[in-house]
């Protein structure tokens, strides 16, 4: 499956890893991993994310919380491909990316 990320999306990744190496040498690296292994498990098993309510029928938008950091990446999947739509912060602006979708 083809995945790409949103170019907000992409900013928002960037900002985390810098954010989070600032905070603890080591944890920019660790977040980078662990989205890593989320967009892993997203591409082979793109139902087991949370089903988000309030879109089109053709996209399917999925929430993937991260275990170790308070983020959730919100995917949409299209037939064979997936747009990462944000690198949400858990506890920030709920909703603030849906007009990306």
């Amino acid at each position: 499956m083809r995945l790409r990320f949103h170019p907000l999306a992409r900013i928002e990744y960037v900002e985390a890893i810098v954010y989070l190496e600032q905070r603890r040498e080591g944890y920019g690296e660790r977040f980078e991993a662990e989205v890593d292994a989320v967009l892993d498990r997203a591409r082979h098993f793109p139902r087991s994310g949370a089903q988000v309510p309030g879109f089109p029928s053709q996209v399917d938008v999925r929430a993937f919380p991260l275990r170790v950091f308070r983020y959730t990446l919100m995917v949409g999947f299209e037939g064979d491909s997936a747009v990462v739509y944000a690198v949400a912060h858990q506890q920030r602006r709920p909703s603030y990316w849906k007009d990306r979708a």
